[in-house]
């Protein structure tokens, strides 16, 4: 029988891209399952920011084929995602290099390449084949929130990331079609939606309507006349009716420009919460992973925001040892880190990706028990800081969208400033609904509230 089963790690674009993956597959007859042991093809759309996904990933597939050499069971085992760097099979000439690296890998393929799968798998080439990736109608995981990416690839060549050599170069997607796609949404019921790329504020380069001028050099638009694309964009999707809250994901700072600013504090129906990378408050290290910012510039947006929309949510990414982060550097990082007020703060410890300028001409001279270190006191700096904001909004009254049932008559959603929020109660209530709840208590990560 013909049923797959799809593992995604890593970030909402990758989430997205899954959605696309399991509708080709389910347009050539195949079932999806929710049982790893049920599917007779396994998918991974893979995240390689992080050695330890990728180790995930490996143990994964290791446990998968000895189970099939055990059983005789026939599972073909795929790899998609940020891992993969060309799409091919077993029997093909130019082999990616995870082929050789795992071989009970049966097939890779390049997320943009998923209509390629179908005849990978050995099913009868289809015209399907050609169509752009993103015309696919994907399979939405929610009847009432949506994942809608408007641009793939990244020009920015950070050190310490591999995404610009597996994704390949930026490239957006036509407003119109990014439009139409989240129209169609709302007509179906759909109330949220996220925009997601690997740098959503250079949306539009490329593009021929725009009002603004890229400097490639720099890799940012320029100050000046004229709005962005991806404001433009953001005044587009907000004035769609039926979208009562829109999202978007990840910004870098080099190009948040002032008219982005303005357009997601004052359009109604942009959430009140920014997730862009910090990276370290070292302007050392940030110039060693080739950020285009230093942190009095990251300080001075976050600044801005906050002075028109205080209880702007603002959450970031840090790596802690970076290749020559001495300890007056991570100090740094530590020094910075009250005058934020972040929400949160997704930390990790630096790994060596291979093919990155970092893993081929940087040494990775710190300890992993160093890194550990600083990685321990972040965290606790964080658990701290997070508990004592949680507990600041107790009180308060937000809007939730009611996105899951935990048990009977417990249910969880999210803020408009993306906070995780509980609600018992026994009044009848739907998924999808958006409700005025007050906050009467918190745990670590999450808050409590009533209707």
């Amino acid at each position: 029988m013909k049923q797959f089963f799809i593992k995604t790690f890593g970030c909402s674009m990758n989430h997205s891209d899954t959605e696309r993956v399991a509708a080709v597959l389910e347009s050539f007859g195949y079932k999806e399952v929710e049982n790893i042991d049920d599917a007779s093809v396994v998918i991974f759309n893979t995240c390689s920011i992080k050695q330890k996904a990728e180790d995930k990933v490996f143990s994964l597939i290791n446990n998968i084929h000895k189970k099939r050499m055990k059983s005789g069971q026939k599972v073909t085992i795929c790899v998609t995602g940020c891992m993969v760097q060309k799409t091919s099979s077993q029997e093909s000439e130019e082999k990616d290099p995870l082929l050789p690296r795992i071989p009970a890998i049966d097939i890779v393929f390049r997320i943009l390449e998923t209509q390629k799968l179908p005849t990978l798998l050995g099913e009868k080439r289809d015209s399907s084949e050609k169509q752009d990736f993103f015309s696919i109608i994907p399979k939405y995981a929610s009847p009432f929130q949506a994942i809608v990416p408007i641009q793939s690839g990244c020009d920015n060549f950070c050190t310490f990331c591999v995404v610009p050599f597996t994704r390949g170069r930026e490239f957006s997607r036509p407003m119109d079609q990014v439009v139409k796609e989240i129209s169609v949404l709302a007509k179906r019921g759909v109330k949220e939606v996220c925009l997601v790329g690997q740098n959503v504020n250079s949306y539009g380069k490329g593009l021929e309507s725009t009002q603004r001028i890229f400097d490639e050099e720099n890799k940012k638009w320029l100050e000046g006349e004229g709005k962005t694309p991806f404001t433009l964009l953001l005044e587009a999707v907000n004035s769609i009716e039926g979208i009562e809250r829109i999202r978007f994901q990840s910004s870098n700072p080099h190009d948040m420009t002032s008219d982005v600013i303005d357009a997601i504090c004052d359009l109604p129906k942009v959430m009140p919460a920014l997730h862009f990378a910090l990276q370290s408050g070292s302007d050392e290290v940030l110039k060693k992973m080739n950020r285009r910012h230093s942190y009095a510039d990251y300080k001075s947006i976050v600044d801005t925001i906050r002075n028109k929309v205080p209880d702007f949510a603002i959450t970031t990414d840090i790596i802690v040892g970076f290749c020559g982060e001495t300890e007056e550097a991570f100090q740094e990082t530590v020094a910075i880190l009250p005058e934020l007020d972040l929400d949160m703060i997704y930390l990790s410890q630096y790994s060596v990706r291979p093919g990155t300028v970092a893993g081929k001409h940087f040494i990775d001279e710190i300890s992993a028990a160093e890194k550990k270190n600083r990685w321990n006191i972040v965290n606790d700096w964080l658990i701290e800081a997070i508990a004592k904001k949680m507990k600041s909004l107790i009180g308060n009254t937000y809007m939730v969208l009611i996105d899951s049932e935990i048990e009977d008559g417990l249910f969880e959603g999210k803020t408009e400033h993306n906070r995780r929020c509980r609600i018992r109660t026994q009044k009848s209530m739907q998924l999808g609904d958006i409700l005025s709840v007050k906050i009467i208590g918190s745990s670590q990560w999450a808050l409590e509230g009533e209707i």
